[in-house]
Parts: C-alpha cells; sequence; structure tokens
C-alpha cells in the first residue's frame, strides 16, 4: 500500500479541482461558441434569403417587378402564329465581295454613323426566339439570328416566324460543337445546316458565326474557304453565364457599343430570360444616345475599309 502524506494529497485535490473547472469551463465555451456559430449562419441565411427577394436592381426595380412586368408585356403560352411557306419568297443573306472569307468584329462606318446590330445565337427555341421577337417588333427592330442546324430541324415553325417578322439569318453549325473537327465534318456541320435553314424557310445564307467565335477548329476555315462572312462581335453580353445579372447585361452592352459594332445575345442555349428583361433596356438606351439598329448585311453593306 503506497503512502500519501497529508501535504501530497492536498496538492492531488487541488489539481484535480482545478482540471475539473478547467473542462467545466472549456465545455461552457464551446457550447457557447457553437450557439454563436448557429445564430450566425441562421441570420446570414435570413440576410441572403431576404436580399434574393428584396434586393434593388439598379436600373430598373426588383428581380419581382421585372418579372412582373415582362409577363404583363409578353406571354409565354402565346401560341406563334402559323406562317405559311409558300407565302415567303426565296432571299439571301451574303456579304459584299470585299469582306467575303474574312473574320469581323465589326464594320467601319465612321464615328457619327451610329449604326449598331443586334444578333442572337443558338436557336430558334421556344419561349425565347419568341419573347425577344415579341420585343423587337415593338421596337420596329430588325435582328440578325444565328441558328443551330438541329433546332431549326426540330423547330421549323419558329425558324418560319423569324423569316417572316423580316430578320436576317446565319448559319451557326449543326451542333455548336467546339471539338476539333476534319474537313469532312466540319463540311457536314457547315453544309447541313445550311441546307435545312433553305429547305425549311427559302433563306440562303453566307454568313457564319463559329460557336464560341473559335477559329482554329475546323469550321471557320471551311466556311472561309467557301466565302462566307465571319462574324463574330465588338459587345459581348455575356447573357450566356448563369451567374450573371439583368443589370451586368445591360451593362456590358452599353458599355462597349460602338458605332458599326455587332452586340452578341443568346436566344437559345439555356434559360435566357434576363436576356428578355434585359433587351427592352438595352434597346431603350441605345436610341437615347443616337443608335439605329440594323441587320448584319445592312451594316457590311456601310462598311467604309
Amino acid at each position: 500500500m503506497i503512502k500519501v502524506s497529508r501535504r501530497n494529497l492536498r496538492f492531488y485535490t487541488y489539481m484535480a479541482l482545478f482540471a475539473g473547472v478547467c473542462s467545466f469551463l472549456l465545455g461552457v465555451s464551446l457550447s457557447i461558441h457553437q450557439h454563436s456559430q448557429d445564430i450566425y449562419r441562421n441570420n446570414s441565411l435570413v440576410i441572403e434569403q431576404s436580399s434574393s427577394q428584396n434586393g434593388l436592381s439598379s436600373l430598373f426595380g426588383t428581380e419581382e417587378k421585372q418579372n412582373k412586368k415582362l409577363q404583363s408585356d409578353l406571354n409565354e403560352d402565346e401560341e406563334i402564329p402559323p406562317v405559311d411557306k409558300n407565302t415567303l419568297k426565296p432571299q439571301a443573306f451574303n456579304a459584299p465581295t470585299h469582306l467575303q472569307g474574312k473574320a469581323l468584329k465589326q464594320v467601319q462606318v465612321g464615328e457619327k454613323n451610329k449604326v449598331i446590330a443586334l444578333t442572337f445565337d443558338d436557336g430558334p427555341k421556344p419561349i425565347y426566339t419568341q419573347q425577344i421577337l415579341q420585343i423587337l417588333k415593338k421596337n420596329d427592330i430588325k435582328a440578325t439570328f444565328f441558328w443551330i442546324g438541329k433546332f431549326v430541324k426540330a423547330y421549323p415553325e419558329i425558324a418560319l416566324q423569324v423569316v417572316a417578322e423580316g430578320h436576317a439569318i446565319g448559319n451557326h453549325t449543326w451542333s455548336h460543337s467546339y471539338r476539333k473537327m476534319g474537313k469532312a465534318i466540319a463540311y457536314t456541320e457547315i453544309e447541313d445546316t445550311a441546307a435545312i435553314i433553305e429547305k425549311t424557310t427559302k433563306v440562303k445564307t453566307t454568313l457564319f458565326r463559329p460557336p464560341g467565335g473559335i477559329l482554329t477548329n475546323g469550321p471557320a476555315d471551311y466556311a472561309k474557304g467557301k466565302d462566307y462572312a465571319i462574324l463574330l462581335w465588338s459587345s459581348d453580353s455575356k447573357d450566356f453565364s448563369r451567374k450573371v445579372s439583368v443589370d451586368s447585361i445591360i451593362q456590358k452592352v452599353l458599355t462597349t457599343a460602338k458605332p458599326g459594332g455587332i452586340v452578341l445575345m443568346h436566344d437559345g442555349g439555356g434559360d435566357q430570360s434576363r436576356t428578355v428583361q434585359a433587351l427592352p433596356t438595352i434597346i431603350n438606351s441605345l436610341r437615347n444616345e443616337g443608335y439605329k439598329f440594323v441587320t448584319v448585311p445592312e451594316l457590311m453593306a456601310m462598311d467604309e475599309s
């Protein structure tokens, strides 16, 4: 049996009490910290939800107000008026001879000639193409639509409506692929799209926009060899991004707009509701700055280079 002196016993007793108190205080501290973190997270969630619901749009009101306004101006369920293909006349959209086979981001028109072209990629698609058509018609504007061949095949009635309302058409390949292509596949991507556009709408076009603006994966080289004009852009709305806001779309277009410019937007490729919401403000703002809207073929006809 181990003997412990009274002095050592007292020391061990104090140490045990001290350890117990420290353990208790540490537990209380961790509990308080965890509770504080829970409160912080809960409050942050409430604030975030409140902000997302009530955050103001600097140009034209809250997102809720924007959506209500959009619904009042546009009826998503409105049926597209049927267009009889036989009533359409054959037409062609080509570049002037000196611009054929060239890649263009804008056209040289002179600073005082404030013309600009609105373009829409990745259609034709239900809902968004129709809503954009309504806005353009309301504002008496003709734009240029760069079509994906497989969607022309899938939605011929929408393609017919775009052409019937007087808009220009360009080729945006059959499948919108970014991959490297040999000549045979590039041929198919462009020629099959050209064929379905003509078969569906009686439109021949030698306007080409490479998916993603990529000039080095095959289709652009094929198009150049066939004297297509390769149409890029000078103003990128970035409306394809899921993170972009309506205000950001508007600002990106307005801050980069220039005479002879080409504006890139989308009527397909995903949720383009923000494009639809941004478009009226873009149109009104550019008009207030003195701009007139033309199609890409009209713009190229003004080229002074």
